[in-house]
């Protein structure tokens, strides 16, 4: 299924280039990667149709997004949730490591009364 969106293109505050760079020469496409890359598409939300009042508005795009097969986005998400659990598992077997670690060093220490 595809969808039309019409968005605004900002340069957000943490954008490692200026406006001016979107004007450079550019024959090996380096820059545009580079302007792409920095350029965050917003759908106007607020009333006024602005984004984010730290952000630089360069201009407006139209977009056509061509959505996967809803069966395929499933497939996708429960590929991500699952090695998000991998990674949440990870860290938490790293922190009962340290803890146990914590807990021996404790063990480990004698204690004698005068």
């Amino acid at each position: 299924m595809k969808r039309e969106f019409t968005c605004v293109a900002y340069l957000t505050e943490c954008a490692m280039i200026n406006p001016a760079d979107i004007y450079k020469p550019d024959p090996d496409m380096a820059n545009t990667r580079n302007v792409l890359n920095a350029i965050a598409f917003h759908i106007p939300w607020r009333e006024n149709g602005e984004g984010p009042s730290t952000w630089t508005k360069v201009g407006t795009v139209t977009m056509t997004i061509d959505f996967d097969d809803p069966k395929d986005m499933v497939v996708s998400k429960v590929k991500a949730l699952r090695k998000k659990k991998e990674d949440v598992l990870a860290k938490a077997q790293v922190e009962a490591n340290n803890i146990e670690d914590d807990i021996q060093k404790l063990l480990s220490i004698t204690y004698e009364p005068k």
